[in-house]
């Protein structure tokens, strides 16, 4: 049931990026290529960020042409995604309806930055399953693992218990760390993103603000009211 909640999540953020402009751009301060679970999910993101690094329209159509483009190339970039041979086969031959079944879930463009950190908190959870595993533990590591499993826990909270529970052991202790500070990163780059949109978002409503100065005193003051509301909110959050 998890797993599929996760591949859902990642079509919705994927049909999103296709369908709403400026998506790709939003959500690529918080994914990557290794966020996405489904090999299918990961050589769409892969065409949808060479598409954006080009400044190519995008939309079901060009992304799909594009796809074509790409799984008929000699190098065949995004054969590396998949393990299996089949999976792969398949998906050149279904990939048209993998962009048309993806379109289906779009999300609001207001919540695509929630969505993708879930997909971050997926993503580490894996990678913190791929560290335990190769430390042979004994049951130990089966009592991590269930810890892993249980997603009512948060990942934060999954993380510091790891490194609590594991100080004594230096090879797994600094496998964890380095997860850690992977994880510190991206959350860092979101709110340098959050803080940029945010500074934007202001800048524009005292712009406009000062063109409707003149003409209606009561729109300026409601703009003078939101301006102070985002500002306090941005002080609350340590984004300014």
């Amino acid at each position: 049931m998890y797993y599929r909640t996760i591949t859902q999540i990642e079509e919705t953020v994927l049909g999103c990026c296709i369908q709403v402009v400026g998506s790709v751009e939003l959500a690529q301060t918080v994914v990557n290529t290794n966020t996405f679970l489904q090999p299918e999910n990961r050589a769409l993101w892969h065409c949808l960020q060479e598409m954006h690094k080009k400044r190519q329209p995008i939309d079901i159509l060009t992304v799909i042409h594009r796809l074509e483009g790409l799984l008929n190339s000699q190098k065949q970039p995004l054969k590396a995604y998949f393990k299996i041979e089949e999976r792969y086969r398949q998906f050149r031959e279904q990939y048209a309806a993998q962009v048309a079944r993806k379109v289906d879930r779009v999300v609001d463009q207001a919540n695509l930055q929630y969505y993708c950190f879930v997909l971050v908190e997926a993503a580490l959870r894996r990678q913190l399953f791929a560290v335990l595993s190769r430390h042979d533990k004994g049951e130990d590591r089966k009592k991590m693992l269930d810890l892993i499993s249980d997603t009512t826990t948060d990942v934060i909270t999954l993380l510091n218990a790891l490194l609590d529970y594991n100080e004594k052991d230096y090879a797994l202790y600094e496998d964890l760390l380095k997860v850690q500070e992977q994880f510190d990163k991206k959350v860092q780059k979101i709110q340098v993103s959050r803080r940029y949109r945010l500074l934007a978002l202001i800048q524009g409503l005292q712009e406009t603000r000062g063109l409707v100065e003149k003409q209606n005193l009561r729109l300026a003051a409601q703009l003078d009211k939101t301006i102070d509301e985002l500002r306090n909110h941005a002080k609350r959050y340590a984004l300014l």
